[in-house]
């Protein structure tokens, strides 16, 4: 490669158009400097295509790393309590209907069938 990064490449190849485009070259020059320029401009779009590729696996590596994190919090805000029945798989009918917990009288009530006593979390 004949620069070090593609604005350095941009920057050649826009010098080597500006040469071809002042009629003072002689033809074996104009040849020369058209094919210096073509190789620039493959080499420039080697580096972009590079840069791209690049820029894409960063963004899906940290989409991934996102939906891990995400999953992760679901997982933990989602973790069953010791308390609750295991789910039956499907298509099997339930052998007994689930009953509702009692709440004994003396105890705080929030919504229906929440007792704040029964959490398990600990922090």
């Amino acid at each position: 490669m004949d620069f070090k990064n593609l604005d350095e490449g941009l920057t050649l190849l826009e010098a080597t158009v500006k040469e071809l485009e002042d009629n003072s070259l002689s033809l074996d020059d104009a040849i020369d400097k058209y094919e210096r320029g073509m190789k620039l401009a493959v080499q420039c779009r080697s580096c972009l295509q590079d840069m791209t590729r690049r820029v894409s696996e960063v963004r899906q590596a940290s989409m991934q790393e996102l939906q891990r994190l995400e999953s992760g919090e679901q997982n933990f805000n989602a973790a069953p309590q010791d308390n609750q029945q295991p789910q039956q798989q499907m298509g099997q009918a339930q052998s007994q209907p689930m009953q509702q917990p009692q709440m004994q009288p003396d105890q705080p009530q929030g919504p229906q069938g929440y007792d704040p006593t029964d959490d398990d979390i600990a922090f």
